[in-house]
């Protein structure tokens, strides 16, 4: 008994040790194996963003980044009234008026529920946000404060992740939820919808960094758990595309990010939780900028968030500390986006008001 238990531990320990020197599997893009909702004739396609030649990533002398001592100043540009409503009062179609619409389910609640969720900055310095509950697009000149126009774009039930954009005088909002689509808004307040049916399994679980318009069609970027993927929405027909995927990694304090044939190595602020530092891609500029927000978990305290731009070849141009939530309720994923004049802006919710704050700074060299 004691040699067939001999044995048995030798064939074990044999095994385990050609498990260990046996090649590793090759790495599977997830957006050949997670995309379900592709369509059978569609084929991964490359779009020009920036430079085509990898940034050198040999220098091993990365610039350490470090954190700033004192959060960044934002700057409110536009501060809107809040009006609660219950279910039963919403469900008599109430006349909506410039304020963002909240709902109280709860008596004497505080946070808003379904509060808007996302909102954009124009070329032409509008700015544009989805209530959730009031099912419209609300159009503001910030200037004035003025609400311009409201016009319903439909039901958005749990609608996460909504975004909406301003391409060639038309907004175009994205509803998930459980009907995806994308309803365009005309300058003169008439409305049309896009089925988008291919997104609908990817809408569940994933959330919507990029988000933008161009050529005809709708780029828009999926982060799923593991894997992040660019798509094309046709605006003539709503055919899907799937474009390119993104790879991060973080490895001895250095994220490496790969994308569309383009490659940005930089440092990575290291944690001293037991979670590591993260990065959400915000935009990638025409010349290959990189915009991303860093979090960094710090144990005992809140996360720390790093606003910061990089070049094509990973140099850092800026890095501003930002807080996540400013003392009040910060929308999930959709309160943050880079506007046209490059600038950092954020969206927050309280029990008084939705607050569009803008993080300024000098022009780049």
């Amino acid at each position: 008994m004691k040699r067939i238990l001999y044995f048995a531990i030798m064939f074990i320990i044999v095994f385990s040790l050609v498990a260990c020197k046996s090649p590793q599997t090759e790495a599977v893009d997830p957006a050949a194996t997670l995309d379900n909702t592709a369509l059978p004739t569609e084929q991964m396609t490359e779009t020009p963003y920036g430079s085509e030649q990898p940034a050198n990533t040999d220098d091993p002398l990365l610039p350490v980044v470090e954190i700033p001592e004192e959060y960044s100043a934002f700057e409110e540009v536009l501060v809107i009234p809040a009006k609660w409503y219950s279910y039963e009062e919403l469900s008599g179609s109430p006349e909506l008026g410039e304020e963002m619409t909240y709902l109280k389910s709860i008596e004497d609640m505080e946070m808003p529920h379904y509060s808007p969720e996302a909102f954009c900055i124009t070329d032409d310095g509008e700015i544009a946000i989805v209530d959730t509950i009031g099912a419209r697009l609300c159009v503001y000149d910030p200037a004035s404060g003025q609400l311009k126009r409201s016009v319903p774009v439909g039901v958005m039930l749990e609608a996460y992740p909504t975004r909406v954009t301003k391409y060639d005088g038309v907004y175009y909002v994205l509803i998930p939820y459980y009907d995806p689509r994308i309803v365009a808004v005309y300058p003169d307040g008439t409305t049309s919808e896009i089925p988008v049916p291919q997104l609908q399994g990817m809408l569940e679980y994933c959330h919507v960094s990029e988000y933008y318009a161009e050529d005809g069609r709708l780029i828009l970027t999926l982060n799923g758990p593991d894997f992040i993927m660019t798509k094309a929405v046709s605006l003539s027909d709503g055919s899907v595309t799937s474009l390119y995927s993104t790879q991060w990694t973080l490895e001895d304090d250095t994220f490496t990010v790969t994308r569309n044939g383009m490659i940005w190595s930089f440092p990575a602020e290291p944690s001293s939780g037991v979670r590591s530092s993260r990065i959400d891609i915000l935009k990638v500029g025409e010349n290959g900028e990189l915009y991303v927000i860093q979090e960094i978990p710090v144990e005992g305290q809140d996360d720390v968030g790093l606003y910061q731009i990089y070049d094509k070849d990973g140099r850092l141009l800026r890095c501003e500390k930002i807080d996540y939530f400013m003392d009040s309720y910060m929308t999930a994923d959709g309160g943050r986006t880079v506007g046209p004049d490059d600038y950092l802006y954020e969206m927050y919710c309280d029990e008084d008001a939705v607050r569009i704050c803008v993080l300024p700074f000098e022009a780049m060299d």
